[in-house]
C-alpha cells in the first residue's frame, strides 16, 4: 500500500500530491504482521506508532452504531445540561486546526450576522474565529457538556464580543423566549443530536425573520468509522439527506456543498482501513498544514465538488 501511494504521488496532479504524500507517510509508520490461529481466519495486524488495530477479513467495518446496534465505542451525549462529551481528547486536538476553522468561517461568508448564536460551541474555536473575522458581530456561545464548559469559559475569558452560556438551545428558548438572533451556527454538532430536525426547529424559534442558518457536518456515510462512533456521531450526512432535514425544519437552502475533498482518501485509509480510534496531534497538524491548503486550492477551481469529507450549508428561515 505504501509503494502504491508512492507511485501515485509521482503521477498525481500537483494539487493532489501533498494529500497522497500524507497517506504514504501514515502507511510508512505502520508495522504489518500476518497470522492465522488454528482453524481461524487469516488476520492482519496493522500497528501504527501509537495504536494497535486488528483487521480481519471476517470482521466487517462499523458503519453507523446508532443503526447497526454495534455500539462498542458509541458514546452519545444526552441533550441536557451537565451531560458528558465522550471524545474530549479529540475535541481538544481538532481545536488546534486553525486553518481549517478559518476556512469554514470564511465560507459561511455573509450568512454570519451581527447577532450570532453558536450552538454546541465546544472549546470556543469557532466563536473566537467568528469574532476575529467579523468585528461587528456579537456571539453567544452555548455549551451544555459539563466536562467541556469549564474549558470554554477559560478559552473565551478575554475574548471581546463572545458571551457564553451553560445551556442547550431549548433551555435558551425556555429562559428567554423573546430573544432573537440573525444567525445560528452549528459546526460539527448536528451529527451528535439524535433528533436533528427537532434541534433545527428549536433554532428557528431563536432566529429573527429572514434569519440565517450555518451548518457544517461530516459527510459520506461510507466513511463512518470507529472515531465517529467514539465521538457520538449518530450519522454522517449525504447532501440529499442534509437538505431534507433542513427543509423539514422550515428553512430554505441557499447553498450546500461538499467540503475538504483532499481529506477523503487519507480519512478512509486511517479511520476505515486502519480503524484508528483516536485523533493524534501529529496527524491533525499534518491535516491542517497540508490537506487543508490542498483542499482549499482545489475548491477555488472546483466550486461544487462531487464529494468531500464534510458538507457546508447555509439556509434562510422560511416565512
Amino acid at each position: 500500500m505504501f509503494l502504491y501511494c508512492s507511485r501515485l504521488a509521482a503521477v498525481a496532479p500537483p494539487c493532489c500530491r501533498r494529500a497522497v504524500d500524507v497517506c504514504a507517510g501514515v502507511l510508512s509508520s505502520c508495522v504489518l504482521r500476518v497470522s492465522r490461529e488454528a482453524n481461524g481466519p487469516l488476520c492482519v495486524c496493522i500497528e501504527p506508532r501509537r495504536y494497535s488495530v486488528r483487521v480481519s477479513p471476517d470482521e466487517p467495518l462499523v458503519h453507523d452504531a446508532a443503526r447497526t446496534g454495534d455500539g462498542r465505542l458509541f458514546t452519545g451525549q444526552a441533550p441536557t445540561v451537565d451531560s458528558e462529551f465522550g471524545a474530549l481528547h479529540e475535541l481538544e486536538t481538532l481545536a488546534t486546526a486553525h486553518r481549517f476553522f478559518e476556512w469554514i468561517v470564511h465560507e459561511f461568508g455573509g450568512a454570519i450576522g451581527p447577532r450570532t448564536l453558536e450552538v454546541g460551541a465546544g472549546l470556543g474555536t469557532v466563536s473566537r474565529t467568528i469574532a476575529r473575522m467579523h468585528p461587528m458581530t456579537e456571539v453567544l456561545s452555548l455549551e451544555p457538556a459539563a466536562n467541556v464548559y469549564p474549558r470554554l469559559a477559560e478559552r473565551t475569558r478575554d475574548v471581546a464580543r463572545v458571551t457564553i452560556r451553560h445551556c442547550t438551545s431549548a433551555d435558551l428558548v425556555s429562559s428567554e423566549p423573546e430573544r432573537r438572533f440573525d444567525t445560528a451556527v452549528y459546526v460539527n454538532v448536528l451529527e451528535h443530536i439524535a433528533d436533528d430536525i427537532g434541534e433545527l426547529r428549536t433554532a428557528s424559534k431563536l432566529l429573527d425573520h429572514g434569519g440565517r442558518l450555518c451548518l457544517f457536518v461530516p459527510a459520506m456515510p461510507s466513511l463512518y468509522s470507529r472515531i465517529d462512533e467514539k465521538s457520538g456521531h449518530y450519522r454522517r450526512y449525504t447532501k440529499a439527506g442534509l437538505r431534507r432535514v433542513v427543509e423539514e425544519a422550515r428553512f430554505r437552502v441557499d447553498r450546500i456543498d461538499y467540503f475538504d475533498v483532499a481529506s477523503v482518501l487519507p480519512y478512509w485509509l486511517v479511520y476505515r482501513l486502519l480503524r484508528v480510534e483516536n485523533l493524534g496531534s501529529g496527524s491533525n497538524a499534518a491535516f491542517d498544514r497540508l490537506l487543508v491548503p490542498t483542499s482549499r486550492a482545489i475548491q477555488r477551481v472546483l466550486r461544487h465538488p462531487p464529494f468531500g469529507k464534510n458538507l457546508l450549508l447555509t439556509a434562510t428561515l422560511a416565512l
